[in-house]
């Protein structure tokens, strides 16, 4: 297969897992399922053929084959469709940890930063765990890794405070997936914040190419 062909392969994948992440966002949260381990060990046993050594994932990053590329848009509509809270969130990340799973090791980020997203409550979280976990999914959003980016970009606008606003538009700003600066627009709509409409305006200037869809947003604030 030539690169080119991979390529637009990536893009139709890419597209697809990008359609079902806006379509879960306007779903109503009700009626999805608790998320637990066992959607982990539903993929344990799934052997890929990635031909990337552990050294080259940590040189070059993660290169997916179309085979991974399913199982990924796979796995993560899963949790899309779920909901869970922040123990169990926590105790998935140790099931996730724990996995002799090459699949799920070389994923990892993907499947937490999604499973973040999907957290329905932080009220009673400690600050220094709750930290933790937004300082990492800030990180992967930061990454350029296309897959995890998109869980990254839900679970940062799960905190809908500055803080999540500023992080979206930095992404807007140096992507170069227009999906994403599409999805990271209407994370800043959901917010609905003075401060997110103000990063819209901003974005006009940044992202010209935008400023249809950027207009639509601002008209119905």
């Amino acid at each position: 297969m030539s690169d080119r062909e991979q390529e637009k392969i990536n893009h139709s994948l890419l597209g697809k897992l990008t359609l079902f992440f806006l379509c879960i966002v306007l779903s109503n949260s009700a009626y999805s399922t608790q998320l637990n381990c066992e959607f982990v060990s539903e993929y344990e046993d799934i052997n890929v053929d990635t031909r990337q050594s552990t050294v080259s994932e940590f040189i070059f990053g993660v290169v997916r084959k179309e085979q991974e590329m399913k199982l990924i848009t796979e796995l993560t509509n899963e949790i899309y469709q779920g909901h869970t809270s922040f123990d169990g969130y926590l105790s998935i990340k140790d099931c996730v940890g724990n996995s002799d799973s090459h699949f799920i090791q070389r994923n990892r980020n993907v499947i937490l930063t999604t499973l973040l997203g999907q957290v329905t409550s932080f009220s009673d979280v400690a600050p220094a765990s709750l930290e933790i976990e937004r300082s990492f999914a800030e990180t992967v959003l930061k990454q350029g890794d296309n897959y995890e980016q998109a869980g990254a970009i839900s679970a940062v606008k799960i905190f809908q405070d500055d803080r999540a606003v500023d992080a979206l538009f930095e992404l807007i700003v140096t992507t170069e997936w227009q999906s994403y600066v599409r999805i990271a627009l209407s994370s800043l709509y959901s917010i609905r914040s003075d401060y997110a409409q103000q990063k819209l305006i901003k974005a006009k200037e940044v992202r010209p190419e935008f400023e249809s869809v950027i207009d639509e947003y601002l008209n119905y604030w």
